[in-house]
């Protein structure tokens, strides 16, 4: 097949990973890839590249071309939906997350973005609560998880130092700690503050794209792919607060380095975390939250335990290899 991915900009986001995880792939399967952004935009550097890329004006190859074109994102899918150049193309949208939400029910935003729902594309989308939520509008929708690479996400601490099993432990608080919108680490910083309530000493990194609003003792802005692992791997507990993700990378790609997940949320992580493999609560239950961080902390065993599951979770259940022939079948249906 000939497969063209609309994108509104490559920047430095999750979704845009597993975009090209989706093309990487099957590029490596033998189908014909491009990415294709629909505003002007930097080449998608930051990440290994296997496919072609270009814009709308200046396409990797003629629009008319392509079998299947599939829309990234809201800003994309009309493009996917109704431009002419695509010709006989199938149509499809690629669903990470509901844009709507981050607005007020019944106000004029919320009502537009509602719209482009019901436009005429076939959604594949990463998670059941998204899966049902696009059964409202489409007959046909295709549910495709995200996996791990497991090239890149694996236990490999900073070079000179050893994995960190000593107690109290280091915390992550990975992400946009601005995000008014996820509300993403403000629970997290709750508990923290809490813990050092208690005259509990402990070690709180971070990494984003943006500069940080919080205080750390070490931080990364734009760490490079294998400071993440690095990162990932050298910490203890991932603190993980937000409303909504459709499928978190950031939770997964810890547990393959061996990093125990402390998380709270509203909606996305249904069919991913479990009691089993990390703590969880529902988000705004600040007390439960501070209680597991606190179990955590007390209970070095239980998060071995719960090290090891995640460690056995991921690497059962998100292999790209087994993952990459339910894309193949969405795409050609």
């Amino acid at each position: 097949m000939r497969i063209a991915y609309l994108n509104a900009q490559n920047v430095v986001a999750g979704g845009v990973r597993i975009i090209a995880e989706h093309l990487n792939r099957l590029g490596a399967r033998g189908h014909f890839c491009s990415l294709i952004t629909t505003q002007p935009s930097p080449p998608l550097d930051w990440l290994p590249t296997t496919f072609g890329q270009g814009s709308l004006n200046q396409p990797p190859a003629p629009l008319d071309s392509f079998d299947v074109v599939v829309g990234t994102s809201i800003s994309t899918w009309k493009f996917a939906a109704v431009d002419p150049r695509f010709g006989k193309a199938k149509r499809m949208s690629f669903v990470q997350m509901r844009d709507d939400l981050w607005f007020q029910e019944g106000s004029p935003q919320r009502t537009e973005y509602e719209t482009y729902y019901q436009l005429p594309l076939e959604p594949i989308t990463i998670s059941q609560w998204l899966y049902d939520e696009m059964g409202k509008h489409h007959e046909v929708v295709h549910l495709v998880p995200n996996g791990i690479d497991f090239n890149l996400f694996y236990p490999e601490p900073f070079p000179g130092e050893e994995r960190k099993r000593r107690w109290p432990p280091r915390i992550l608080v990975e992400g946009w700690t601005h995000s008014e919108v996820k509300d993403q680490s403000e629970m997290a910083f709750f508990a923290i503050d809490a813990l050092r309530s208690e005259g509990i000493e402990f070690e709180v990194w971070g990494f984003s794209q943006y500069a940080p609003r919080w205080e750390f003792d070490r931080y990364w802005l734009l760490p490079s792919q294998d400071d993440i692992r690095h990162i990932f791997s050298s910490c203890d507990i991932l603190m993980k607060a937000s409303r909504f993700e459709g499928r978190p990378g950031p939770d997964l790609e810890a547990m393959a380095c061996g990093c125990v997940v402390n998380r709270a949320i509203e909606k996305g992580d249904d069919d991913l975390l479990d009691r089993n493999n990390c703590l969880k609560v529902a988000y705004g239950d600040q007390a439960a939250y501070n209680a597991n961080t606190l179990k955590l902390f007390s209970d070095p065993d239980l998060a071995e335990v719960l090290r090891q599951r995640a460690l056995e979770y991921v690497h059962q259940t998100k292999n790209w290899d087994d993952i990459l022939p339910k894309l193949e079948a969405a795409l050609a249906a």
